[in-house]
């Protein structure tokens, strides 16, 4: 099984051997013990969620709508 060295993005600790197959990329920190995933770990089942601002959202909302009606 692959091990990573991780550095913490909270304190800039280097963590070492962990086994982030087993975490789905998760992992606590040996030093400040924060829990962060790791992004840059490659996950298959990684759902991306879109972020809209609030004019591109009535967009979408007046969009739908002359579709409805």
């Amino acid at each position: 099984m692959k091990t990573y060295n991780i550095t913490c993005p909270i304190c800039g600790t280097v963590n070492h051997n962990l086994l982030l197959d087993e975490t789905d990329g998760w992992m606590e920190c040996e030093k400040c013990q924060s829990q962060t995933m790791q992004m840059s770990f490659p996950l298959n089942n990684l759902i991306t969620i879109p972020l809209f601002t609030s004019e591109q959202l009535a967009r979408l909302v007046k969009a739908r709508r002359k579709l409805t009606v």
